[in-house]
């Protein structure tokens, strides 16, 4: 046993020895600098250690006041587009499933929220959602804005540019204003889903194409307000070939007789959608369209219209 005991001594002796003999042959100078280096590196993680104790025992009293403190939570739609209503807004802020007593420095709260808002027929796209330590949450979606109505299954609904299903609540007037399309014999789909049928997306068209260059003017040039029905019924001549296959309608029931569907063309002398849309807006400029009896864009010509004599 004592011989084991010696060999292990020595042992401890040697790797001293060689321990001291490899920073006895260090020179001075460098000596000095190599346990500079280590002084410092050893304070730096002793300091980096302190910084990430503090960050975490800090995160931890955070969360453990904002328990206590109960932060209620509020929501905000910042600039929401002028022709949604307050209603609206308010529903698609209900729609998201924030509530007041959810727990506001729970991570995964922002993108639960998302998800909700997402599912929201109203909402094309969710762009943000962000929460403040003040309990309040702002939320940034573009919305689907409605350029049409229409009747099925004996309700009414909203349609945008893309035919989705939108359901009807109060819009603000004169920026939510929407053309109801009537004769419309196709199905429609549920609310949130887009609809499919031939004469419904023909009628889109044209509005579309109508809104698209309106935007485009000064108030003064618009004429999107003026017009109250878009008739499909006699959509691809179903009922007269001969006749318009859609008929646009003024607030006071003037007829303007846009024809064909978009891009079809029912013989060479019907104008196409361009020259359509050049001579609805000249009628529109000339004077306003529900002083004319009638107005047919078929016609490559620029012929005048018909006015109404009462209205000079």
């Amino acid at each position: 046993m004592k011989k084991k005991k010696s060999t292990r001594n020595s042992k401890r002796q040697k790797d001293g020895n060689w321990l001291s003999r490899l920073i006895g042959e260090i020179d001075p100078d460098r000596k000095s600098l190599v346990f500079r280096i280590l002084g410092k590196t050893l304070l730096l993680l002793i300091f980096g250690g302190a910084v990430v104790s503090a960050f975490y025992y800090m995160e931890r009293y955070v969360e453990d006041i904002t328990r206590k403190r109960q932060v209620g939570l509020t929501v905000e739609y910042p600039n929401p587009p002028k022709w949604a209503s307050p209603q609206l807004i308010e529903e698609i802020c209900l729609s998201s499933g924030i509530r007041s007593d959810d727990f506001l420095l729970d991570k995964n709260l922002t993108e639960k929220w998302s998800e909700n808002l997402a599912q929201n027929p109203w909402v094309k796209k969710v762009r943000q959602v962000h929460k403040s330590y003040t309990g309040l949450v702002k939320i940034d979606c573009e919305l689907r804005q409605p350029v049409a109505s229409v009747q099925g299954s004996g309700k009414v609904h909203y349609l945008d540019e893309e035919g989705v299903i939108l359901p009807m609540v109060k819009l603000v007037e004169p920026y939510g204003h929407v053309i109801a399309l009537r004769g419309v014999t196709s199905s429609l789909p549920k609310v949130g889903q887009k609809a499919t049928g031939a004469d419904l997306a023909a009628g889109l068209r044209v509005l579309t194409m109508i809104r698209q260059v309106d935007q485009k003017l000064s108030w003064q040039e618009q004429l999107w307000g003026d017009l109250a029905v878009l008739d499909v019924n006699n959509y691809a001549g179903r009922v007269n070939k001969m006749e318009s296959h859609l008929t646009l309608m003024t607030k006071n029931n003037t007829p303007i007789y846009w024809g064909v569907d978009v891009d079809r063309r029912m013989s060479f002398y019907e104008a196409p959608e361009k020259v359509k849309l050049e001579n609805l807006y000249r009628h529109a400029l000339a004077r306003p369209l529900d002083q004319y009896t009638s107005i047919d864009l078929r016609s490559m010509r620029k012929e005048k219209a018909d006015v109404n004599p009462e209205n000079g």
